[in-house]
């Protein structure tokens, strides 16, 4: 059989204590079975000094181990006179990283174990089968010895389980596939956000323009137009609407139930330009940067016409929007937990930038003919 030999290095002098239990703050892991001759080695954990405590029947002693120059840091029990053969015994150690490990020496064999992490040691055991008469088990710290009653030979065999990862549980509230959501789900914190959408002329379909985006400016007559309504951002809440269930839910943006699903009590403040914006006037009809917007049913309609002075021949500038939604008393308690509002009573706000078609195309390497959505060679 081959001999371990390593070397020890006790900086400090051991302390002991009688008929007390010596803390120890910085320790990490625990020798499984502490029993007997062995050693253990291990890797410090950003430290030079490693502290040990071992627990020996009614007799506490602790002490000190400098980590070499690779940051390891060894020790035999016969040599540091820590061999226990008490019924109650415990040996930590640390901080120390994981990989440690240990070796008992028995009279005619020796076994290694995995030094145990402390935050594990409060997980459950399993049961482990009994061999018969033939084997002894001695238990441990989340292990069991084995030996062989007629040959002598050691096992150390790990027992503890890992705790089972904490259930990931979705938003409470509306669900798509019928009901609601009230049990083994997770509530939100009241935030809201705003969604803007435009319709594509060519197929017809909904376009989501998100914050941050931009809005290519049409030319000509035409216009882009932005139904703008305020929902709950994401994490769960639930509608204290009996009748509408998927309230202030944003799967319905886009959809055939938009309108009975946004959060109500909302009205709008849009601005324009910077240095300084630009307030628009709910419903007028004088466009400022051909930009207007006109409230209805808490929604915020927001169209986008030409206009020459921004987007031209000799012009190319660029429109920042701004869009800012305030919700009253009753139409933030229409959801649980309420929306969540500033002191002013605003919700959310949502900024896009409108740009020509020319800086779209020159953006994408490609030139577009305005009021063509499909780029030309």
């Amino acid at each position: 059989m081959k001999h371990i030999m390593i070397a020890l290095v006790v900086c400090a002098i051991p302390a002991m204590a009688f008929g007390q239990t010596v803390s120890c703050e910085d320790c990490t892991h625990d020798v499984s079975i502490y029993t007997g001759d062995g050693g253990l080695i291990a890797e410090a954990d950003g430290v030079d000094m490693v502290t040990w405590v071992s627990q020996c029947g009614r007799v506490s002693r602790s002490g000190e181990l400098e980590a070499n120059d690779e940051g390891i840091v060894m020790v035999q029990f016969k040599d540091a006179d820590l061999v226990c053969n008490a019924d109650e015994s415990r040996l930590q150690i640390g901080p120390v990283r994981e990989g440690g490990w240990y070796w008992l020496t028995g009279d005619r064999s020796s076994a290694v174990g995995p030094l145990v992490n402390q935050g594990v040691l409060g997980n459950a055991t399993t049961d482990i089968p009994d061999p018969g008469p033939g084997v002894t088990m001695k238990d441990g710290r989340g292990a069991v010895l084995l030996e062989e009653i007629s040959t002598g030979r050691l096992g150390i065999l790990p027992n503890i389980l890992p705790k089972a990862s904490a259930p990931q549980f979705g938003p409470c509230g509306y669900s798509p596939f019928g009901g609601r959501l009230l049990k083994s789900c997770t509530m939100g914190n009241g935030g809201a956000m705003l969604q803007a959408t435009s319709s594509d002329d060519i197929t017809g379909r909904t376009v989501l323009i998100t914050d941050g985006s931009t809005v290519i400016r049409p030319g000509g007559l035409g216009t882009i137009d932005l139904v703008v309504d305020l929902w709950m951002a994401s994490g769960g809440h639930i509608s204290n609407d009996e009748f509408t269930p998927g309230l202030g839910h944003a799967v319905f943006v886009g959809g055939l139930l938009r309108a009975e699903n946004r959060l109500t009590g909302v009205t709008y403040t849009v601005k324009v330009g910077s240095s300084p914006p630009t307030t628009l006037t709910d419903g007028s009809s004088t466009a400022v940067a051909g930009v207007t917007y006109a409230e209805d049913s808490a929604v915020a309609m927001v169209s986008i016409a030409a206009d020459t002075r921004y987007c031209g021949t000799t012009a190319n500038v660029s429109l920042p929007v701004t869009v800012t939604a305030t919700v009253d008393d009753d139409g933030a308690a229409t959801v649980t937990p309420p929306v969540k509002r500033n002191a002013a009573g605003v919700a959310a706000e949502m900024n896009f930038t409108v740009v020509c078609p020319s800086a779209s195309a020159a953006g994408q390497g490609q030139e577009l003919v305005p009021d063509n959505p499909f780029p030309v060679e």
